[in-house]
């Protein structure tokens, strides 16, 4: 059994929807979004992108196998 993550990242929001995945098929576990708080220098913006994603993982009480993300 693989535990798949799904991410969409977008300048205000990271989504993810953790799917798990058996030999008959998927099914999912969990969805969750955290808020990604707008800053005007790029640097603060990553860090705080970087921080949604954490807050996302830690979520989920197992690490995702596989990521898949969209930009």
């Amino acid at each position: 059994m693989s535990l798949v993550l799904g991410l969409d990242v977008t300048p205000r929001a990271v989504r993810g929807a953790f799917l798990r995945t058996t030999m008959r098929g998927s099914e999912m576990e969990l969805y969750a979004e955290a808020t990604v708080p707008a800053s005007a220098e790029p640097e603060a913006q990553a860090d705080a992108l970087n921080a949604a994603i954490r807050e996302l993982l830690g979520q989920s009480q197992r690490s995702p196998d596989r990521i898949i993300a969209a930009l």
